[in-house]
């Protein structure tokens, strides 16, 4: 693994003249790169850091180090926190319908009630006829209930 990051970063690396000047100049305090890298099993990720000696003779650290678990956490913490997401966004669609289904019913339950109050009470009144009530009824009830 060293052998492949070292050539990784400083063989492939399409800012390796930058990189090189940069710590050849001073300007560049250190250079990190995570990267993956294909095993014979599974995809692997490992960190390169190289820091610069401050010395007359110059020279370099070179870090390399397995983040596979730490990227495997993020990588699960992201899906994760999108499942979250997502179910809120369900939730609140849910919410919503539940809300909208309650708006619609409310006035049909109330036309419906009204039918059957006012059927009731022209009996009771003798005005209009018991026929005339029965028709109202009918009209104003069957489509209330079939629609609650």
């Amino acid at each position: 693994m060293m052998g492949a990051a070292t050539a990784f970063v400083v063989g492939q690396s399409k800012d390796d003249q930058a990189i090189r000047q940069g710590f050849a100049t001073g300007a560049q305090a250190e250079f990190r790169l995570d990267y993956a890298y294909p095993t014979r099993t599974e995809e692997r990720w490992a960190s390169v850091s190289i820091l610069p000696l401050r010395r007359p003779e110059g020279g370099a650290v070179i870090y390399c180090q397995d983040i596979t678990a730490q990227q495997r956490a993020r990588l699960e913490a992201e899906r994760l926190r999108r499942d979250l997401t997502h179910v809120g966004r369900v939730t609140t669609m849910g919410e919503m319908a539940a809300a909208l289904a309650h708006e619609l019913n409310q006035p049909l339950t109330a036309i419906l009630s009204n039918a059957m109050r006012g059927s009731g009470t022209w009996r009771r009144g003798r005005r209009p006829s018991t026929r005339s009530a029965r028709s109202s009824r009918t009209w104003w009830g069957t489509p209330g209930a079939r629609a609650t």
